[in-house]
């Protein structure tokens, strides 16, 4: 079974979340065999003051500092362009030699609109279709260099097969990307994509692309990727329902609740880390 934490609550100064603290909690969790960890990337309101820092920016300092956890980021699509979200988590998975992953997070904030411009940008909102036109670009460049693209050949003088190189071209109703990524092809074929349950209604159009999908409740959804159920973790020690999910991912909402969590999860709940790539380890699952 494959185990997950979601870190939630406030950031800034302790006894809230701190960048030390994070990094604590996550060495700890990697020793302990969890086998990723989903990290928030909120925008604070003016009035409260508690957002995190950027998600990809936490992920490559969380990279440096451990081995084999994944990493994931829930990044929304409201602030970002597809091209420098998919660079960034693909230059990710190289330096955390393939532990990406990235959870599109679509939940409107007034904070995030209000940050990037949102009335003048989509005066429509971030909507379903804008939201999966991007997904789509980003998860379209990851796939940009075959494995085989660079052929190092020093005698013959070239270093990469120009066939093997692929453009997007891309021409949609809210992105126009030509590609390819200057990042190679990612050490797991491409980071691992995350989805939520409560989303699909939406974007179900995205299911096909989806490596794991988040749910809560009794019924885990139907589709080929992995269900992982969300449980709290003040729940955690009287929820029997994990037997029909592939795992769990428990949401910590403070510092407090993370470490008492660490303490009580059973050893076989966790892979162990079979696998080096997050991906290994998700297909690795029965």
């Amino acid at each position: 079974m494959l185990i997950g934490l979601e870190l939630g609550g406030s950031f800034g100064e302790a006894p809230h979340w701190t960048i030390e603290s994070v990094r604590s909690v996550i060495e700890r969790a990697e020793a302990g065999g969890v086998d990723f960890v989903i990290v928030p990337d909120t925008i604070a309101a003016p009035e409260r003051p508690s957002g995190w820092p950027d998600a990809t920016i936490l992920l490559g300092y969380l990279a440096a500092s451990t081995q084999r956890i994944g990493l994931i980021a829930a990044t929304s699509t409201g602030g970002h362009q597809p091209y420098n979200l998919s660079r960034r988590l693909a230059s990710l998975d190289q330096i955390s030699h393939g532990r990406i992953g990235w959870c599109v997070t679509s939940d409107p904030s007034a904070a995030e609109d209000a940050a990037f411009s949102g009335a003048i940008r989509l005066p429509d909102g971030n909507t379903p279709a804008r939201i999966v036109e991007f997904t789509r670009v980003v998860e379209g460049l990851w796939h940009g260099w075959d494995a085989d693209a660079v052929v190092m050949n020093k005698q013959a003088g070239q270093f990469i097969d120009p066939t093997r190189m692929h453009y997007l071209d891309h021409q949609g109703a809210f992105f126009s990307v030509r590609g390819p990524l200057n990042i190679m092809r990612s050490p797991q074929d491409r980071p691992i994509l995350m989805l939520r349950a409560e989303d699909l209604a939406a974007i179900g159009n995205l299911a096909d692309l989806a490596d794991a999908v988040l749910f809560e409740g009794e019924t885990p959804p139907a589709g080929k990727a992995k269900q992982l159920r969300m449980i709290d973790a003040k729940a955690l020690a009287s929820d029997q329902r994990q037997e029909d999910a592939d795992g769990i991912v428990v949401r910590v909402r403070s510092v407090e609740e993370a470490e008492a969590v660490l303490q009580t999860l059973p050893e076989e709940a966790g892979s162990k880390h079979a696998s080096t790539t997050l991906r290994g380890r998700l297909e690795g699952v029965a």
